[in-house]
């Protein structure tokens, strides 16, 4: 997998891929325009396409083209994969049976330990009070 996003890095043009959402003016070597995460008046967003990332100086939002897809179509990793893979012609390789079951692993293992620690929070005084100290609703 990992030579598939290398491969989609370097086929796909993030300039390209911004500018489709995003209003792009060429700056020296990158290019501006007004930051799509947040209500922005002056151009903040910055793209390059030399290095293939995206940063905006105002809230701090960066990333490459995986980050994107995923941060404007609300898509996981492996979407923004399967989205990037057919933008860039590349024919993903089908996960092996042991891929799967790895992943539905970490995923039972992940839901286990956020069901520890929600019920420990509610038991907890000690973790009560620093919630309330943080301003933290329920």
């Amino acid at each position: 997998m990992a030579d598939e996003r290398d491969e989609i890095r370097k086929r796909v043009d993030l300039v390209e891929l911004v500018g489709q959402t995003v209003r792009l003016k060429k700056a020296g070597r990158d290019w501006k325009g007004l930051c799509p995460f947040h209500p922005d008046k002056n151009p903040s967003f910055s793209v390059s396409s030399e290095f293939g990332r995206y940063t905006c100086w105002s809230c701090g939002a960066k990333g490459d083209v995986f980050d994107w897809v995923m941060n404007t179509q609300h898509v996981d990793f492996r979407d923004a994969l399967e989205i990037l893979a057919r933008h860039a012609g590349i024919t993903l390789k089908e996960r092996s049976p042991e891929e799967i079951s790895l992943v539905a692993k970490r995923r039972e293992a992940m839901e286990e330990a956020q069901r520890f620690f929600r019920q420990s929070l509610s038991t907890s005084t000690i973790a009560k009070d620093y919630c309330a100290k943080r301003g933290l609703n329920e």
